[in-house]
């Protein structure tokens, strides 16, 4: 009977392990494929133990797909539900080792190994198909996917000895994901698609191809997202990362882009591309190079160390050419060779909220590009390394009309900013600091509104005017603490104020007007100072007090700080609002102090004034609670708490009648001795620590002692009435009984 049982538990186990077995082993139990784009994340993959060895597969049209199928015993059907499954192949040698023509069946080829062939996998008029897991070691193509609708590659791993990783050619619909494509020398693109519309590429990994590591040509609705391009470096002209020419409306996202040469990405007649939170780092000429290419957006993009392999002309960070429209926005810069930005032949464009740094030559060169628009930028250290000119924060050369509107510039060389041969311009509210030579630089413009910008710590003028420059105005600037001259004008006809209103410097004293050095002899007539501090007068208050204030004459058209210094002790940096300062002196005790006022400009730049405050204690204590009369009983102590407050400090307190009473340093009135009954009239007084005193006058009454009570009397009195009481009742009881 044992023996049974444990043959049907071990009958039982079986049947559990080969029910649980059987789904995971079944290809088609969990595998629907669509024509829509193939995600890994929601699609499960099939690995394979090991491959099978099987000749080149060649289908044409879809009877000859499901023959194929059939013959072969590839699970499913072909439709959307159950594609046909090609798997698990080794397949070496040859042209196309899978060949798939003229077909609508859905399919899937997944965990094949294709080697030693001219192309791996070819697709020609096929929709609705699945390439996954596959490895790939071929000559030319990888991947020849043509005239295809709704083919997705899913985690391949693709080496291209010669030719191209991937072909696509009038592809729609499709996607390439988390595919690792590598080049060999000799290769030509990592991904290479043509004449093709809605496609995705997304988490590859693209790296070491001679050319391009993703290459668009007449293309229309690219997403090239979240890629690894690396190492793409060949020796034909505009080798790139990623290159798109005639192909409009691409999105590029999030692509980490490293040592391709010449560009980290290429747009060439390519029309509304945005590129944006890429990061491009030592790439060999441009991080991003726009030509003949309008509306297309930068933004939010990390560009670092472009230019490293340059032989000659000026490489960038971005750099455009006959590019119309464009939005520079955003992004980030460091020690790119030659610039940061250039714009060159480029209308109307847009370049906000940028930060550069360490730029070899120019922060921004802006040449022959009309209707520019540059604001709120960060531009610092410019080093002046390319030569040839003026170098800057910023350079406009023969571009017209064009805004410069609240950039910060500091620590360039040579100049903050240099407008050369360029007309009718704005350069409103600019801060300028610690250019090597000038804050502004002009040459040949003429009709240029500069105004509200701050100009300081320049080595040479705040602003040159050079020869010839005419017609521009120039008011509302705050030009300091710059050179041997705050400003220069060597041409004519320039107007340095408007309407009443001139400019501030740091030099000017307050009267008259101001004439700025040059040939022209130019002159402010309502110039203002950049920074004044009056002096103020002695003050003295009492002790305890509140709301004293000294008060100061200042003005700063771009104020920063001021601190108010007791006796050498800060009290604080405040916010100053440019105008008169009426700093509070409440809350110090008796005593002279020297206090000192420091007033900030913005750009850190101060006027000091000192004088002296007295705060003097002339005001007796008051009564913190009015003193009132005490009553006590006959041999009752006395304890009364006195409360009187003074600023100075209290420094003692007295009893007019020290023989019965006392009064302790806290103001603690008590008695001396036993008080004897009666009124006793006291005089309280109490003194501050410059003996100014208030006193006052309270009486304590001690009540006289209550007569002594005996008990024997009121028993006797009590007992006699009593009697007295029983002898009436007797007498009026014999009377009773005699009548």
């Amino acid at each position: 009977m044992k023996h049974v049982k444990m043959t049907f538990c071990i009958m039982l186990i079986s049947v559990l392990l080969v029910s649980m077995w059987v789904p995971m082993t079944n290809p088609t139990a969990s595998n629907k494929l669509s024509s829509e784009k193939i995600s890994k994340d929601n699609h499960s993959p099939y690995f394979a133990p090991s491959y099978e060895s099987h000749s080149a597969i060649s289908i044409a049209g879809d009877d000859d797909f499901n023959t194929t199928a059939v013959n072969e015993g590839w699970l499913g059907d072909g439709s959307s539900d159950t594609p046909f499954i090609i798997e698990g192949y080794e397949i070496t040698g040859g042209n196309n080792l899978i060949s798939i023509v003229n077909t609508q069946y859905h399919f899937e080829i997944r965990d094949c190994n294709l080697t030693d062939a001219n192309a791996a996998i070819g697709l020609l008029n096929v929709t609705n198909g699945l390439i996954e897991n596959c490895l790939i070691d071929i000559l030319y193509y990888g991947l020849d996917l043509e005239n295809v609708t709704g083919i997705n590659v899913v985690g391949c791993d693709i080496i291209a000895q010669s030719g191209k990783g991937i072909y696509m050619d009038e592809a729609f619909d499709c996607s390439i994901e988390s595919c690792v494509i590598q080049g060999e020398p000799g290769s030509d693109a990592g991904i290479f698609v043509q004449w093709s519309e809605g496609i995705t590429l997304f988490n590859n990994t693209v790296f070491e191809f001679d050319n391009h590591g993703i290459f668009f040509d007449s293309c229309y609705d690219m997403d090239i997202l979240n890629n690894t391009l690396y190492w793409n470096e060949g020796s034909s002209m505009l080798t790139c990362a990623i290159y798109l020419i005639e192909s409009d409306l691409a999105y590029i996202y999030g692509n980490n882009i490293t040592e391709n040469s010449d560009n980290g990405i290429t747009l060439s007649d390519a029309n509304n591309v945005t590129i944006i939170e890429n990061h491009l780092v030592d790439n060999w000429i441009h991080g991003v190079y726009v030509e003949f290419s309008d509306y297309c957006i930068i933004q939010d993009n990390f560009i670092e160390g472009s230019g490293d392999g340059i032989l000659e002309g000026p490489a960038c960070g971005i750099s455009t050419y006959f590019a119309d429209y464009i939005i520079i926005d955003g992004n980030e810069f460091w020690y790119n060779d030659l610039n940061s930005i250039t714009l060159a032949y480029s209308n109307f464009g847009y370049i906000s909220n940028n930060y550069l740094n360490h730029s070899f030559n120019h922060g921004m060169w802006i040449y022959n590009s009309p209707n520019a628009t540059i604001e709120k930028n960060e531009i610092y250290n410019a080093y002046a390394l390319g030569g040839g000119g003026p170098t800057c924060g910023i350079l406009i050369e023969e571009s017209d009309d064009t805004s410069l509107l609240h950039n910060i510039l500091g620590n360039n060389a040579d100049n903050g900013i240099t407008v050369q041969v360029s007309d009718r311009g704005n350069m409103i509210g600019n801060t300028i600091y610690e250019s090597d030579f000038n804050g502004i630089f002009m040459s040949q413009a003429t009709d240029w509104n500069i105004s509200y910008n701050i100009i300081y710590d320049n080595g040479g003028p705040g602003i040159y005017m050079e020869v010839p420059t005419q017609d521009n105005l120039l008011y509302y600037n705050d030009i300091g603490w710059s050179g041997e001259f705050l400003a220069v004008d060597e041409g004519f006809g320039n107007f340095w104020n408007y309407s009443g209103i001139g400019n501030w410097y740091s030099d000017y004293e307050g009267t008259g007007t101001y004439t700025i050095t040059g040939a022209s002899s130019e002159v402010d007539y309502y110039p203002s100072m950049s920074l004044y501090l009056g002096t103020t007068t002695p003050v003295e208050y009492e002790v305890g007090t509140t709301g004293n204030t000294m008060s100061w004459a200042a003005s700063a058209l771009n104020p920063g700080i001021y601190e108010l210094l007791v006796d050498g002790v800060s009290q604080g940096h405040l916010t100053w609002d440019g105008g008169a300062i009426h700093a509070s002196v409440d809350g110090l005790p008796v005593g002279t102090y020297n206090v000192t006022l420091i007033v900030y400009h913005v750009s850190g730049h101060s006027l000091s004034n000192q004088s002296t405050l007295t705060v003097v204690d002339t005001t007796a204590p008051t009564w913190t609670v009015t003193p009132t009369d005490q009553t006590l009983e006959y041999n009752e102590p006395l304890s009364y708490q006195l409360q009187a407050s003074d600023p100075s400090g209290i420094a003692s307190w007295a009893v007019n009648d020290t023989a019965n009473f006392a009064i302790s340093s806290s103001g603690l009135l008590t008695n001396a001795t036993t008080l004897a009954p009666g009124i006793y009239y006291l005089e309280i007084t109490v003194t501050d620590e410059y003996s100014h005193s208030v006193s006052v006058t309270i009486m304590v009454t001690v009540n006289e002692p209550a007569v002594p009570y005996d008990s024997t009397t009121l028993v006797l009195a009590v007992g006699g009435i009593g009697a007295g009481v029983i002898i009436i009742l007797l007498v009026i009881v014999f009377k009773k009984k005699t009548s």
